[in-house]
C-alpha cells in the first residue's frame, strides 16, 4: 500500500510539475508544438504503461495496444470543440497513409469523466449521442475511447485543459512529445516524421 500510494503522489508530482510547464511553453509558441525537451518530464508520469480506457460501443485502448505499435498518436478531443472536429478527417487520412510504418491512432474524449462528474445521466446521453454524431461526421475509423479518473488525474493537466491534445508514445509505453492545439494535413504530416525518427 505505501509503495502504491508513493507511486500515485510520484505522478501526481510530475504531473502537477509538468503542467505548469507545458503552459508556459504554449503560451510562446504559437504553432502549439511542445519542445521535444519536455518528453523527459512526459515519460516520468508512466501512465501509458498500464491502463485501460473503453468506448462508446465497446472499443478499447490499452497498454496492449501500445506495446503492439512502434508509434501510438493519443488524440485528445470533445464533441464540442471546433479545432478537434476541423482535423480528425486529416487524422482519419493519415492513419491510413501511416499504418504501413506501424504508426497507431487513437482519439480519446478528454473531459468525458469531468462531465459524467458533473451532470445528470440524461445530460451524458445527450452527451454520447453529440459523441457518436461528431465520430460519423468526421468518418474516423480509429478507436475513440473515453477518459476515466485517472486520465482525468495524470493526463487532462498536461494539456493545461486545453483542447485538442496530441501524446506520441513509443511501444515501451514512454510519452515521447506532445502536441497541443491543431494542426493541418501538413502540418501532422510533419510532426508524425519527427516522432518517427525518434522511434526508428
Amino acid at each position: 500500500m505505501y509503495k502504491s500510494n508513493r507511486n500515485i503522489l510520484k505522478r501526481l508530482a510530475a504531473g502537477f510539475t509538468l503542467a505548469i510547464g507545458l503552459a508556459l511553453l504554449i503560451l510562446f509558441n504559437t504553432h502549439g508544438i511542445i519542445e521535444e525537451s519536455a518528453a523527459e518530464e512526459l515519460a516520468e508520469l508512466n501512465y501509458f504503461e498500464h491502463f485501460r480506457l473503453e468506448g462508446l460501443d465497446g472499443e478499447t485502448f490499452t497498454e496492449n495496444d501500445i506495446h503492439a505499435h512502434k508509434l501510438t498518436v493519443v488524440n485528445a478531443w470533445a464533441p464540442w470543440c471546433t479545432y478537434c472536429v476541423a482535423e480528425m478527417p486529416d487524422l482519419e487520412k493519415l492513419s491510413k497513409e501511416y499504418a504501413a510504418q506501424d504508426v497507431y491512432f487513437v482519439g480519446v474524449v478528454g473531459d468525458y469523466y469531468l462531465n459524467q462528474q458533473k451532470h445528470n445521466a440524461e445530460w451524458m446521453t445527450g452527451y454520447d449521442a453529440d459523441i457518436r454524431d461528431e465520430q460519423a461526421v468526421t468518418g474516423i475509423s480509429y478507436p475513440s475511447v473515453l477518459a476515466d479518473q485517472d486520465f482525468n488525474t495524470y493526463m487532462l493537466p498536461t494539456m493545461h485543459n486545453s483542447f485538442p491534445g496530441t501524446w506520441a508514445v513509443d511501444q515501451s509505453g514512454k510519452i515521447i512529445g506532445f502536441r497541443s492545439g491543431s494542426a493541418d494535413e501538413e502540418a501532422w504530416r510533419e510532426q508524425i516524421n519527427e516522432w518517427l525518427k525518434e522511434v526508428s
